[in-house]
């Protein structure tokens, strides 16, 4: 979704600022307010007369939207599910906290009527949040306890961190419980990095290795 994203830019590069003071209704035209606008912008879109045009008007609906409309969007009845894990995206690199806050709150029942798609949203949210704050982004994950719709955050997040940072992932991986997949973490880092490894298990902290 985020490749998505970058192809959209390059065909449809932003406009250049006007040399124009903008009036208030000018400005108030960029943004969705209300439900009524948001149903009329999604209602454009899908009137368009091609795929692609259909495509482009979707994809700049998402970047402009803003976190409690990006919810909306989300929660369309319009939206293909596809086009809701390119939201669950943007929405995550735009306010993780408040998409977190929305995806805690559904129930086990909820979670479970389409578990794949909830699944694969949880995992755009942590994997996108670990590139802004891991620290923030295991906390989270491990304020809910052991719901078990969340089990595998933890290590959704220290992945993302392994892929640039071995070190502090192993750190991280320390702290985590053994059903969060930390031995798979050191096997990644072991066979990346052997003589890194041994360096990093010496300064690890008691039982990080041997689950105590």
């Amino acid at each position: 979704a985020l490749g998505a994203f970058a192809a959209v830019r390059a065909v449809a590069p932003p406009a250049q600022p006007s040399t124009s003071a903008s009036t208030p209704a000018e400005e108030g035209a960029t943004r969705i307010r209300t439900s009524a606008q948001l149903d009329a912008a999604l209602a454009a879109a899908a009137q368009a007369d091609d795929p692609l045009t259909r495509r482009l008007r979707f994809f700049e609906l998402v970047e402009r939207a803003e976190p409690g409309e990006l919810r909306r969007l989300f929660l369309s009845a319009q939206m293909t599910r596809r086009e809701k894990r390119a939201i669950a995206q943007r929405w995550a690199e735009t306010d993780a906290a408040d998409m977190f806050d929305f995806l805690k709150g559904l129930s086990l029942t909820d979670w479970e009527r389409d578990a794949e798609q909830h699944d694969a949203v949880r995992g755009i949210l942590f994997r996108a949040w670990a590139r802004q704050d891991p620290e923030a982004a295991l906390a989270a994950a491990g304020s809910l306890g052991h719901r078990r719709q969340f089990r595998s955050a933890p290590w959704e997040i220290v992945q993302v961190v392994f892929a640039t940072d071995p070190a502090k992932a192993f750190v991280l991986a320390a702290g985590l419980p053994r059903h969060s997949g930390r031995e798979p973490l050191h096997d990644s880092i072991w066979q990346a990095d052997p003589a890194g490894f041994l360096k990093l298990a010496g300064e690890a902290p008691t039982g990080a290795l041997n689950g105590q």
